[in-house]
């Protein structure tokens, strides 16, 4: 499991916090009490590779499947504190007005505010979308996915990333989650917001716009683009 922290975003910006009390915290929470951490000559760790050969295929398994196990923990997890605490965060994903979307926006981070924004404006006008906030990246909620996208025409991507030499990571992720659908939505990927780049609500209501207005006229063009490009614009 990765945790991921958008460093040129989120780490220069204030907001007000919510700290729950230390108590409901302790009792919450299991002792911190790691058994490898420090370095110690009484207690010799071994820090380099973690099995051989013979049991790397089994051992790479055993991987996968704590992984696909950790998706039912992490539910069971956000359920109990959003119990204790008053307040959870939707699990792997947080759909967000979609119970007659036709079109949705589905993003991961600081992007998903944005995205929820720019649904709220376009529902004023009369634009039948919703937003999904990617919550989980590994493990990738697939049926999770795939259970809410079924009846959309469009799926937009937005990816504050990129895996040179093929795309946005999450889009990646995505189509190859989709593609075992016989009904699935048409797909557009949108690269942005690298290095802390701004994307704005007014422009990001203009790419969902824009994007559905291609669908509409039965295709898509160029599923993939980059956003705010100096020069490309």
């Amino acid at each position: 499991m990765a945790v991921c922290f958008e460093g040129l975003v989120i780490s220069h910006f204030l907001e007000p916090v919510e700290v729950p009390d230390q108590g409901a915290v302790d009792d919450f929470l299991p002792a911190y009490d790691p058994d490898h951490v420090l370095l110690s000559p009484k207690k010799i760790m071994h820090l380099s590779v973690t099995v051989n050969d013979h049991y790397f295929m089994e051992y790479k398994y055993q991987q996968q499947e704590a992984m696909n196990n950790a998706k039912a923990v992490i539910k069971e997890v956000d359920e109990e504190f959003g119990e204790k605490f008053g307040r959870n965060y939707g699990g792997l994903l947080k759909p967000y007005r979609m119970e007659d979307a036709e079109v949705a926006i589905l993003s991961m981070g600081s992007s998903a505010g944005l995205a929820r924004i720019a649904v709220d404006e376009l529902r004023e006008e009369g634009v039948p979308i919703g937003s999904i906030k990617l919550r989980v990246f590994r493990p990738f909620p697939e049926e999770e996915l795939q259970a809410i996208v079924g009846n959309l025409k469009l799926l937009i991507v937005l990816d504050r990333d990129v895996s040179i030499g093929m795309g946005g990571i999450v889009y990646s992720d995505v189509a190859g989650s989709l593609y075992p659908l016989k009904s699935k939505p048409a797909l557009k990927s949108y690269i942005t917001g690298l290095g802390g780049r701004v994307l704005k609500v007014n422009e990001l209501k203009k790419l969902a716009m824009s994007a559905l207005s291609e669908i509409e006229q039965g295709e898509v063009d160029k599923p993939a683009l980059w956003v705010g490009v100096r020069g490309l614009e």
